[in-house]
């Protein structure tokens, strides 16, 4: 069996329950196009500490094959490595002024079946969801293994927004499944 963990996890996301409490100045995008979705970075402000939020590819095995995966990161960074990666662009700012609340990181576990035996065995994070003192969230949320796109929501409960995997459509020899785990930093 094939175990892969790309899920950033309680053990090593100690970031995150620093910046419960603080202030979220900012979030610095690329501009929107036809979707809700931006290239391969998004960048934080908290507390004039700096963070990026990553979703560049790096070589896994795809179910077989090694293909480029997008591979969700969040970590501390300076100002200057928050820039657009599509060339030309400009990121723009996202004032948000309001401190933060909670952060929920969705982790996802996918195992796939061959012959009702487990060949793969794959934890990643699908999304991270700020809640703000004011109630307001903002989610960021992972698209498909191969893609670099981020999604940018915000509203309320948006937990129920997170995107569902399609299991359908395996044929009889193969099986797969998948659940989700909430962490939630308060």
């Amino acid at each position: 069996m094939i175990y892969i963990n790309d899920a950033i996890t309680v053990n090593h996301s100690g970031t995150m329950q620093k910046l419960i409490r603080k202030q979220f100045e900012y979030f610095k995008q690329d501009e929107f196009l036809f979707t809700n979705d931006v290239y391969g970075i998004v960048g934080f402000c908290i507390e004039n500490d700096y963070y990026t939020l990553t979703n560049f590819t790096e070589v896994r095995d795809y179910f077989g094959s090694k293909e480029d995966v997008g591979i969700f990161k969040f970590q501390p960074a300076n100002p200057e490595d928050i820039h657009s990666y599509v060339q030309g662009n400009e990121m723009i700012k996202m004032p948000i002024n309001s401190k933060i609340s909670r952060i929920t990181l969705i982790n996802e576990h996918q195992r796939l079946f061959k012959n009702s035996i487990q060949i793969y065995d794959v934890q990643l994070t699908r999304g991270i969801i700020f809640k703000l003192c004011d109630g307001l969230e903002i989610s960021f949320e992972k698209d498909i293994w191969l893609s670099e796109d981020i999604t940018i929501r915000k509203g309320h409960n948006l937990i129920d927004k997170i995107s569902h995997i399609d299991t359908e459509g395996w044929d009889d020899e193969y099986n797969f499944v998948y659940d989700r785990q909430s962490i939630v930093f308060e």
